[in-house]
């Protein structure tokens, strides 16, 4: 994409009918700052269009314009850093379970290795969110599933804002259900006794009865 501008605004730049102007001067200015914004930002879609995200952040599309919606509060009000671990248990939990069945084995290692950086604190950076948003906590749990969706995408050698080979819905929030995600992660940090390896294996069972009961549910009908 900029490289494309670029091409495009040197034509205009060269133009004879241009020289004689200031509208050279205008677009080598207009040229320098298209290239310095396609640099530093990607476009991200959600539900309702795209937006541009820091290429610096592995947030996506619905992180951001949550931050748009809700521009309330401040660093100080962010959603407390222990469920985001939390939550990264949980989804490290569930991504072990969704292998065993059928989720390819590539992505969900790439999903538990993610998962691990954010339960040990690497990603902190990445999740700018205040506790103000909606009631099920809707906007944290896309959160982490575009980071962690971003970052196994990167570890796996894709780019960054693809959705692909990871996809923050389809596989990093797989058999789960956002509001439950959010519940969870909270009633982790408030019993916080064990260490991360006990509490993901305790997640890895509850994930495992629960599809079983599911699955059990399905052969029936």
């Amino acid at each position: 994409m900029a490289s494309h501008i670029a091409r495009t605004l040197h034509h205009l730049c060269v133009s004879p009918s241009l020289k004689s102007t200031g509208t050279l001067t205008t677009l080598r200015c207009f040229t320098t700052s298209s290239l310095r914004m396609a640099d530093n930002y990607r476009l991200e879609k959600d539900t309702f269009g795209e937006l541009k995200v820091p290429n610096d952040k592995y947030y996506g599309a619905n992180t951001a314009r949550s931050m748009m919606n809700f521009n309330i509060g401040g660093p100080t009000e962010r959603m407390p850093i222990p469920v985001i671990h939390a939550m990264g248990i949980l989804k490290k939990a569930s991504a072990e379970v969704n292998q065993k069945y059928g989720l390819d084995a590539k992505i969900a290692k790439a999903v538990m290795q993610a998962a691990d950086e954010v339960i040990n604190g690497k990603l902190d950076d990445h999740f700018p969110l205040v506790v103000w948003q909606t009631g099920s906590g809707t906007q944290t749990n896309m959160n982490v599933n575009e980071v962690i969706s971003n970052r196994a995408i990167e570890i796996l050698g894709g780019k960054l804002g693809s959705k692909t080979p990871v996809h923050p819905n389809d596989h990093v929030n797989k058999s789960q259900v956002r509001h439950w995600c959010v519940s969870v992660s909270g009633i982790c940090v408030h019993s916080y006794t064990d260490t991360c390896d006990v509490r993901s294996r305790q997640g890895k069972q509850g994930w495992n009865r629960k599809i079983n009961r599911q699955v059990g549910r399905h052969t029936q009908m």
